[in-house]
């Protein structure tokens, strides 16, 4: 990865997989904590809209028995811990209902945006962490003062809306001070509710402009220079010159192989020099020839060499060779084409050998 430190008109190339990858596992991720703000929001407003009078009504029923049932308390103070438990779990649930939602809702926003990626590394400690340098820059960067303006908008929104409401309904707001408590309460309740969902809807699409920024801001900082690209790929890849050095190894090991294989050749076909290839038979194992070695130039007079050394029969057929060297690999049978040919060529090696 990149410095921090590196100039910033240097890195022009997106980032690669390997690298987003690498920033994933340490928790660098494009995230939005203001859209999960927003999403909590719109579900606490939802709940209270179907639920809120159910939740209220728990803890005002609650509130209500303890102020006016307390006599049987005073009376026997063993019976104490049974109303603390009986209490506590009529509230308990009520509360629980709203929070449970609320925190599933969070954790799963919340991991959609990092792809389910769970990391410790941003808990590390670490010295730049501390810098004061770095401090400074994180308050005036570009994340920091979008940041700033959402948080002004949003307060902006919610003080708008609740104007608006409030302004529109201020006959129905002055008027309910003459209705009873429970009246009173319940119009505020759903003058509020009213009120939170504006709210809720306008940050959302807020937040999502902000989850838009941020995962675009993740991408513009991840983005590589040249010399990035160049380091990461010898780290995957290896050194060029470490590479070049193994496939020469490779392919002299391959060679050494192959020309292992020419004494148990049963002719080689040339074109005379500039073309070797030799051909293995046997008619007990196999259905057609194979072509256990061949080379060209340099290639092809050692192969020669080792034919002669070990008494294998060498025919000049120039097409044939030629043909054989461009066209079938080693290892492999000859084409059906070339059976009348190869057989012409192992007929007269055999006719030569036993006239020897």
């Amino acid at each position: 990865m990149a410095e921090q430190g590196q100039d910033k008109d240097q890195r022009t190339e997106d980032a690669t997989p390997q690298r987003l990858r690498k920033a994933r596992e340490e928790g660098q991720i494009g995230f939005s904590s203001e859209f999960v703000s927003a999403v909590m929001l719109a579900i606490c407003t939802g709940f209270f809209w179907f639920g809120g009078t159910w939740f209220v009504g728990t803890i005002c029923e609650s509130i209500s028995r303890r102020l006016t049932s307390f006599e049987l308390v005073l009376l026997d103070p063993r019976q104490i811990v049974r109303v603390v438990i009986d209490e506590t779990f009529q509230v308990g649930v009520a509360v629980l209902m709203l929070i449970i939602p609320v925190g599933v809702v969070a954790a799963v926003t919340g991991l959609l945006q990092t792809s389910f990626n769970l990391s410790t590394k941003p808990l590390e400690l670490k010295v730049d962490k501390m810098s004061v340098v770095q401090g400074f820059k994180k308050i005036f960067s570009i994340r920091s003062v979008v940041r700033g303006a959402l948080a002004i908008a949003k307060s902006t929104v919610i003080i708008c809306i609740a104007v608006f409401v409030g302004w529109g309904r201020i006959g129905d707001i002055a008027s309910s001070g003459l209705s009873t408590s429970a009246e009173m309460l319940g119009y505020l309740g759903s003058l509020l509710i009213h009120t939170s969902l504006a709210i809720a809807a306008t940050i959302t699409v807020i937040s999502l402009a902000d989850l838009g920024f941020q995962k675009w801001k993740h991408l513009q900082d991840m983005k590589m220079s040249r010399q990035d690209l160049k380091d990461e790929q010898k780290q995957t890849e290896g050194d060029p010159m470490v590479r070049a050095r193994l496939k020469q190894l490779q392919a002299e090991m391959s060679r050494k192989r192959m020309l292992s294989d020419v004494p148990k050749a049963s002719v080689v076909i040339t074109n005379p020099t500039h073309f070797a290839v030799a051909l293995q038979y046997d008619r007990m194992s196999m259905d057609a020839p194979i072509v256990v070695a061949k080379g060209a130039d340099h290639l092809a007079k050692k192969i020669i060499k080792i034919a002669k050394e070990n008494g294998v029969a060498v025919v000049e057929r120039k097409p044939v060779a030629r043909f054989l060297y461009k066209n079938v690999d080693i290892g492999k049978a000859i084409p059906f084409e070339l059976y009348q040919a190869v057989a012409e060529i192992l007929n007269f090696v055999q006719r030569m050998r036993s006239a020897a």
